[in-house]
């Protein structure tokens, strides 16, 4: 007759079929109430999907059901002495604060933004090789979005340039390599990264014209400069003309 059967439940050879009204009719294996009057007060506190199609629904019913409901209300009352609003009111001052996160966030980002370009007019510095500007810095405990933001300040400008930039952190290295478009049809910036970052004791991988890595030898960042240059010295291709 349409009657439901759980799959993982086990039936005996005779069972009951439960019918409410004309929402349900199951199979069962035993009820705990005679009748849906007996529940009393139910309360949905969960519903999530455990397949194709089905949906499982997890309540309380009677005292546990009212307890339940007693502690919400508690903490609707606590949030709203806390935010200085009515209950009701609770969805648009909630709302109202994630707006003002949102834009504190934005002012940060804006701040962080001006504070890295101010720094990198002291800290960056500017080489020449065959025809192809280097630009580096190493920056104290500047994150590596950060720097990806000021790489592509850097490379917007400048057609024929590459930007090395590193940030310590706690004697650890995060590193970030960025070609300008056309260098990156000639030379790979993950495998100049790798090849650098193994005398930082660390790696790097990403794009050809974006990558980024990490490493522990902070001695080593001159080492690691250094070879940098003989790799655009050496690049196997003729001078890059601006």
């Amino acid at each position: 007759e349409g009657a439901i059967a759980i799959f993982e439940e086990k039936y005996s050879d005779i069972v009951r079929v439960i019918t409410v009204g004309e929402v349900s009719k199951e199979l069962c294996g035993g009820t705990h109430v005679s009748r849906t009057g007996d529940i009393g007060y139910f309360k949905i506190i969960s519903e999530s999907s455990v397949g194709a199609g089905v949906r499982r629904i997890i309540a309380k019913t009677g005292r546990w059901a009212v307890e339940h409901a007693f502690e919400e209300h508690k903490l609707l009352q606590e949030l709203g002495s806390y935010l200085g609003v009515k209950q009701e009111d609770l969805p648009s001052a909630i709302e109202r604060l994630q707006n003002q996160i949102k834009e504190k966030e934005r002012e940060i980002a804006r701040l962080k933004e001006l504070l890295v370009k101010e720094r990198s007019a002291k800290e960056l510095k500017e080489e020449k090789i065959k025809g192809i500007k280097l630009y580096w810095g190493v920056f104290e405990d500047v994150s590596l979005e950060d720097l990806r933001t000021l790489a592509d300040n850097i490379r917007s400008s400048c057609p024929n340039c590459v930007v090395f930039l590193v940030s310590k952190r706690e004697e650890k290295l995060s590193t970030l390599l960025a070609l300008s478009k056309p260098l990156s049809s000639h030379l790979s910036a993950k495998e100049v990264l790798k090849d650098i970052g193994k005398l930082l004791g660390g790696g790097g991988g990403g794009r050809e014209d974006m990558a980024q890595g990490g490493g522990t030898n902070v001695e080593a960042l001159a080492q690691a400069l250094e070879r940098l240059r003989e790799i655009l010295y050496n690049l196997p291709f003729a001078e890059v003309k601006e």
